[in-house]
């Protein structure tokens, strides 16, 4: 609370010996203990109805906490990241004999590059990347440098799309058709296996009620094992600088999520890093949902307003479409 600004009292204050004193002030803080301000002083205090008891004010020096860095972050976690890898390692080398092949399953992103390390030091070799169709070319690129391979091709998402309509965050079809049939045709062939992933119960509500061990419904033979599931994006990211790990390219640039580049998951910013980083991409998809919604009779809002991205939209989007008076079909 300002003093200067909230105070009502008849007679002016001094700057001498406020500290202890009750004076009537006009807030909408609620009631309670509040740090004070008061002409470059500071301090605490408490508010009961329409006063403020000033227990301690005086002049606090300013001081100037310099950058530690990461290095200093990883540094002081490293205690608390080996603890991390040895309980994934030992989790996986607790599994990784549950079917006759280990597999792990590396889609470019951050947690599957740990997953990648961890079940390397397990002694898991046996690795592969599903190509959608849809993947930014520096996550090619990231995947060919890490020497994946057994790359799955999917693919066919435009077709799909014409046939399906388009995907979205609840109904989010695409992933059946580019990625699960894609490694169940495959598995078909190789038989039944272990494969270790990097879901993480912090990633999304629809992932914090995974199990670490399951077998894939789409596919039984294949038992899914989820080594970092209780792990914060923060330990991951320490965890990679921590081993000198190669990650992917699109972090750096501002991508929160590293996935298809139209994924409908993705955040709306994310969106336009792609209109800047792949503006070919970008017209490429804006394309797609231009047509969408002109066979529809869907007003330009469908798409600048990123309505697209549900099939029944969140109250706060249904907030949106009734301020706009947007029609969605």
């Amino acid at each position: 609370i300002d003093l200067e600004a909230a105070y009502r009292g008849k007679e002016a204050i001094t700057d001498r010996r406020i500290g202890g004193k009750r004076l009537p002030v006009r807030t909408n803080i609620p009631d309670g203990p509040v740090i004070v301000r008061f002409r470059g002083q500071a301090g605490t205090g408490f508010l009961s109805e329409g006063y403020l008891k000033i227990r301690k004010i005086g002049r606090i020096p300013v001081r100037d906490y310099p950058d530690p860095g990461w290095d200093m972050a990883v540094e002081k976690n490293r205690f608390h990241l080996k603890n991390l890898e040895r309980h994934a390692i030992r989790f996986i080398r607790q599994h990784m004999n549950d079917r006759p092949r280990v597999n792990v399953s590396f889609s470019g992103g951050k947690d599957s590059t740990v997953v990648l390390e961890l079940a390397r030091k397990a002694g898991v070799t046996e690795r592969y990347f599903i190509d959608t169709g849809m993947e930014f070319p520096e996550t090619l690129s990231f995947v060919e440098d890490m020497d994946i391979p057994v790359w799955l091709k999917g693919g066919g998402l435009l077709k799909h799309i014409r046939e399906r309509g388009l995907p979205t965050k609840d109904n989010r079809w695409c992933c059946e058709l580019v990625k699960l049939l894609p490694v169940k045709q495959w598995l078909g062939d190789q038989g039944d296996c272990v494969t270790v992933q990097g879901n993480r119960w912090y990633e999304s509500f629809s992932r914090a009620g995974l199990p670490s061990v399951c077998e894939n419904p789409y596919h039984p033979g294949q038992l899914n094992i989820s080594p970092i599931r209780n792990w914060r994006a923060l330990e991951v990211f320490l965890y990679i600088w921590w081993r000198g790990l190669r990650v992917n390219p699109l972090y750096e640039m501002g991508f929160e999520r590293v996935g298809c580049w139209m994924c409908p998951a993705m955040l709306e910013s994310e969106f336009e890093l792609v209109r800047a980083c792949h503006p070919d991409l970008h017209r490429r998809w804006v394309s797609v949902l231009t047509e969408y919604a002109r066979k529809r009779r869907l007003p330009p809002e469908y798409i600048t307003c990123g309505l697209w991205r549900w099939e029944n939209p969140p109250p706060k989007m249904r907030e949106i479409i009734r301020d706009k008076r947007v029609h969605t079909g």
